[in-house]
């Protein structure tokens, strides 16, 4: 492989680590305006009904 290939290689994993920051940053500043009660219920679907917690709060995101 190339110099010129692994720079592009790079340049793309860091495109892509900033998109999951972005994502990252936009879970956490929904979250941070949750009352207690909304975040009770985000605890309880993912512990007792088994349910991914990112895709919890990205679901409450497109509510928003």
């Amino acid at each position: 492989m190339s110099a010129n290939t692994n720079a592009t290689t790079s340049a793309v994993i860091s495109v892509w680590e900033l998109e999951e920051l972005k994502k990252a940053a936009a879970r956490y500043e929904k979250l941070r305006r949750l009352n207690l009660p909304q975040m009770a219920e985000l605890y309880t679907q993912n512990i007792k009904h088994g349910k991914n917690f990112d895709q919890l709060v990205d679901d409450l995101e497109k509510l928003a």
